[in-house]
């Protein structure tokens, strides 16, 4: 699976929250894989889906487009329910 990205967004990223697209690619390559699902709101964004990945140990969602071998992730943004839950899950386990 390829990853393409806007320079011009991973840039902003590093910026303004201190990710970037290069942290999602290793987080794939390594055991950082969470989860991949339906778009939370599949009617504004038909053709996107969600990336769960873990970054520095934290939950982090990444909205991609899927086109053939190729995915292009539009954002990075932490999210907090999303660490609740994953912490949770671990204590149970």
């Amino acid at each position: 699976m390829q990853l393409e990205w806007s320079f011009a967004k991973n840039t902003q990223l590093k910026q303004e929250r201190g990710l970037c697209f290069e942290d999602v690619e290793q987080a794939l390559s390594g055991d950082g894989f969470v989860d991949d699902l339906p778009h939370l709101n599949a009617e504004q964004y038909p053709n996107q889906r969600l990336l769960i990945v873990l970054i520095d140990h934290y939950p982090c969602v990444v909205p991609y487009i899927r086109d053939g071998n190729k995915l292009f992730l539009k954002t990075i943004y932490p999210n907090q329910k999303l660490k609740s839950l994953f912490l949770e899950r671990n204590d149970d386990e």
